[in-house]
């Protein structure tokens, strides 16, 4: 399928790297951008593509759509209002160091029953932070607010926790994962399996097993 697409250059209104808006959206094409993406859906009903996933998403549904991820918005409802919220990745990255290497898994079609706490909370401290933004708090107030929306997201919809082919995984293994998948960033994806088995003193055969049982690892990084 033929899309054109193109980066999108998001100019901020104050000294902090975070913009909240609140507007009606017909077509908005391919694009991408280097900052994270919340859209909370305030009215009516909005299409995400997000790569090559299609989601439909109603009132007080929510989405997040990564850094330099490729997304389309668009609707046939006259009457939607969306509230998009978008964060510098460098100012994410200064508030949560582990920002870079988290990649989240968040939007209203992947909740499930036992995880719909996790979204409303998300979804308070979102509009939490637009408050405070709108009540032109001190740039303290709105690092904290940022930073526990952040913390949540990486807490809650890490990739590598709640992507597709999934297993459950100690604080330990996961903590490892990310060290590794940092290592394969660092070195420019040009690491293969056998190097991170040396790498981190790992057994070979071993280490396979366990990341083909977490395939959103292997998902996120080959």
């Amino acid at each position: 399928m033929n899309r054109q697409m193109y980066p999108e250059i998001i100019n901020y209104p104050s000294d902090l790297p975070i913009k909240a808006v609140v507007w009606s959206v017909g077509h908005y094409p391919y694009h991408w951008h280097d900052a994270l993406e919340v859209v909370y859906i305030l009215r009516g009903s909005i299409t995400i593509n997000l790569s090559e996933e299609t989601h439909s998403l109603g009132e007080k549904m929510i989405a997040v759509i990564n850094t330099n991820e490729i997304h389309r918005i668009e609707s046939f409802d006259d009457k939607n209002r969306i509230l998009i919220v978008q964060m510098d990745r460098a100012w994410c990255e200064k508030l949560l160091p582990d920002f870079e290497y988290n990649f989240f898994w968040c939007c209203s079609t992947y909740s499930k029953n036992d995880d719909q706490c996790n979204y409303k909370r998300f979804i308070d401290l979102l509009l939490s932070l637009v408050r405070e933004m709108a009540q032109h708090s001190t740039k303290e107030i709105l690092e904290l607010r940022a930073l526990a929306l952040l913390e949540h997201a990486a807490a809650n919809f890490d990739f590598i926790r709640c992507g597709p082919g999934f297993d459950a995984i100690s604080e330990k293994l996961h903590k490892r994962i990310k060290q590794m998948y940092k290592y394969v960033l660092d070195h420019h994806y040009q690491v293969s399996l056998k190097d991170l088995a040396q790498q981190f003193g790992i057994n070979l055969f071993h280490m396979s097993l366990r990341l083909k049982s977490n395939s959103a690892f292997l998902t996120r990084t080959y």
